[in-house]
């Protein structure tokens, strides 16, 4: 599975069409411009990631029933990555919320990795699919003094994944830039 951020489109980068296109709406003050990529993208499958308590800028809030409404008009919004998931109570909640979509559970917190198997049990389709931000959860480690931990907490997310037979979705390389687009 290959999943491709939004942030290349506006470099005139072609998608592969095997992929999946993310759609982060931390990206987006307004779904309205969401639904534009979304139209504009209406034949690739989407991945889009909700930043449900995210810290960082950017931070655009939407409305619950917006998203809701947003998933329902696009039948390729496959995958729904929510952030910030730290058990199993708040997976059950987005699968009543998106029950046409696999909800993916973003691990980003000590607690989360923590709770990582009850998670992974919740998920309700075989392909079960887990999303670790490696750069929250380094930030969230140094807060509790506890940064000395990743690579055991990360190395021990890796291995549940593998016992629970789930995917576990990493930044795997990263584009650079020396310029910015004018438009």
């Amino acid at each position: 599975m290959i999943i491709v951020s939004q942030n290349l489109l506006k470099y005139g980068v072609e998608i592969p069409p095997d992929s999946i296109l993310r759609l982060n709406l931390a990206w987006h003050e307004k779904l309205r411009t969401a639904s534009e990529l979304l139209v504009k993208h209406r034949f690739s499958k989407i991945f889009l990631d909700i930043p449900r308590g995210r810290k960082k800028p950017p931070n655009y809030n939407h409305e619950t029933s917006d998203i809701m409404a947003l998933v329902s008009k696009f039948p390729n919004i496959e995958y729904i990555a929510i952030s910030n998931i730290e058990n199993s109570g708040q997976v059950i909640y987005y699968q009543g919320l998106f029950s046409n979509v696999k909800i993916v559970p973003k691990i980003e917190s000590y607690i989360g990795i923590k709770n990582a198997a009850d998670i992974i049990a919740t998920l309700n389709y075989w392909d079960k699919v887990v999303m670790l931000d490696h750069q929250d959860l380094y930030s969230d480690l140094v807060g509790m003094g506890r940064d000395k931990e990743y690579l055991e907490l990360v190395a021990g997310l890796e291995a549940t994944c593998k016992r629970l037979g789930c995917y576990l979705l990493r930044t795997v390389g990263v584009v650079f830039s020396g310029w910015e687009d004018d438009k």
